[in-house]
């Protein structure tokens, strides 16, 4: 069934104008479909009235549908290539996270000026928003501006774990499953953390954590502690 997130306007469900494209022209729904609308986290079964140019609706009936995890995840993303930041969006909004952040640290290759990360951002969001449908999520995850280091320390929850190759740490599942209310995920980019940052991080309250016995690319590091908050707070 297909899945829309929707606003409201006295009292009205309002489907932006891609959504009623959807409907129209490529699901090509007649009046009677069934599909969900989801304002706000709260989520309705609802039966389409189709007319040739416009989508109405009526309500059937209102779901009980929890699909959120039970912990707020804050994914901070080094930057890579652009191509494999849409990736890691896809598939960690899939997962379940809250919010992701870029972060362009020493080593990152793409630099973003401000015309050009508001485009950029705008589109990550309708990335995360697809995702959220197609997933069944009751919530769109925040992609937030592109930040720096002298950003990071508002992005702080009550676990903060920073994905080190050269960590002797081999806590993190353990660190993982206690964690309760908030966690921080940061993950660097192609090339990876220089020490000088992995002394900044760990200063300011991230605990360094090792992924395992391998090097792993930077989106296979954000989707690995993805996955792993997913599964403990599912």
């Amino acid at each position: 069934m297909q899945y829309y997130f929707v606003d409201k306007k006295n009292d009205r469900f309002v489907l932006q104008d891609s959504d009623i494209h959807h409907i129209l022209h490529v699901l090509r729904a007649k009046t009677g479909e069934k599909v969900v609308f989801n304002n706000e986290g709260s989520q309705y079964l609802v039966s389409l009235k189709i007319s040739q140019k416009s989508v109405d609706y009526e309500i059937l009936s209102k779901l009980e549908d929890k699909r959120e995890l039970n912990i707020e995840t804050t994914l901070i993303v080094g930057l890579p290539r652009l191509e494999k930041f849409e990736w890691i969006i896809q598939k960690a909004t899939e997962l379940g996270v809250t919010k992701i952040v870029p972060y362009i640290s020493k080593r990152s290759i793409i630099k973003l000026d401000d015309k050009r990360q508001t485009s950029k951002v705008e589109r990550w969001q309708s990335i995360a928003k697809e995702a959220a449908e197609q997933s069944r999520r009751c919530s769109i995850p925040k992609i937030e501006n592109v930040i720096y280091q002298k950003d990071l320390k508002k992005y702080l929850s009550k676990t903060n774990l920073l994905a080190y190759e050269e960590s002797k740490e081999y806590t993190l599942l353990d660190k993982i499953t206690k964690a309760e209310e908030s966690i921080t995920l940061l993950v660097g980019p192609e090339g990876g953390f220089d020490k000088s940052e992995v002394d900044y991080y760990v200063n300011l309250g991230f605990d360094s954590v090792s992924l395992g016995n391998r090097i792993l690319r930077c989106e296979t590091a954000a989707i690995f502690l993805a996955s792993l908050v997913s599964v403990y707070h599912n």
